[in-house]
């Protein structure tokens, strides 16, 4: 990471869509591949602080009165939903979370039909009543802003459209899970195409204040191996799209939320056992 390159590259394909978009139009294009690289300067592994394209800010300056939605992005083809941006003062953005310490949620348990484990690609991160409150109040913000773009973005059909809260809070009925805490869900960055992970994560426990050593982590398996429970892990994250579903799947609305992905995660403390 933070490594200067030089790339040699080749046109490989022309490529042309089959099938008309929503727009009946189809689209082609030009696919390049990489002949060789030359590493010019190693970087040093440290997460970005400056310099970037995209600003960092922490919780304190998240002013949800200069969150905007872009219009749908017309060039992304997918099938069950549209995809909006989310910007802040008119530009892309990293929010910096407050630490958590990893006492509950964490990795969540996902089977497939056949009753078999499956992986997961995201994090169930806690959010501690007292301890992340303001990170909670913030995010319930954000959500009624996004809710009062509904008649820009929708139109005529807003009121089809339900928004799907970010803090996903314990249902107060349901005995089995009323003593849990919220938490939100955070996906991983990874390279399109592949498993590999791209989220970044560093180990700070010998320096909680550094920049701490690149785990090196290729893979969401070795997240999971990396990051435990009751671990401490202080996170940067992007709101990587606003989607508005295209189906109702079954319910009386059609449901529109945010997306969230790990930028990079830190860990702060080591925890006491593996991820449950």
């Amino acid at each position: 990471f933070n490594s200067e390159l030089l790339l040699m590259i080749e046109p490989s394909v022309i490529w042309a869509q089959t099938k008309e978009d929503d727009n009946g139009k189809q689209q082609w294009g030009l696919s390049w591949r990489v002949v060789f690289v030359r590493r010019n300067l190693e970087g040093d592994d440290k997460p970005r602080t400056s310099g970037s394209a995209t600003n960092i800010i922490g919780l304190e300056d998240f002013d949800l009165s200069k969150i905007t939605v872009t219009e749908k992005d017309d060039n992304l083809n997918t099938d069950k939903q549209d995809i909006h941006y989310v910007r802040l003062d008119g530009d892309k953005f990293y929010l910096d979370l407050p630490p958590v310490t990893i006492n509950h949620h964490g990795k969540p348990l996902i089977k497939d039909d056949d009753d078999n484990i499956i992986e997961p690609t995201y994090f169930k991160m806690p959010l501690y009543e007292g301890e992340h409150n303001d990170l909670m109040e913030a995010l319930d913000g954000l959500d009624e802003q996004i809710k009062s773009e509904f008649k820009n973005l929708f139109g005529k059909n807003a009121k089809k459209y339900f928004m799907q809260t970010t803090v996903r809070r314990p249902d107060e009925d349901d005995d089995t899970k009323s003593d849990r805490p919220a938490f939100m869900k955070v996906n991983f960055r990874t390279q399109y195409g592949t498993d590999k992970l791209t989220t970044q994560v560093f180990d700070c426990t010998a320096d909680p204040d550094g920049d701490g050593e690149n785990m090196n982590c290729g893979t969401i398996s070795e997240f999971w191996d990396s990051v435990k429970y009751r671990d401490t892990i202080q996170a940067r994250v992007q709101i990587h799209k606003f989607y508005a579903m295209r189906s109702k799947a079954g319910g009386e609305k059609k449901r529109a939320g945010l997306g969230f992905k790990f930028v990079h995660v830190k860990k702060l403390a080591e925890g006491s056992s593996q991820m449950r």
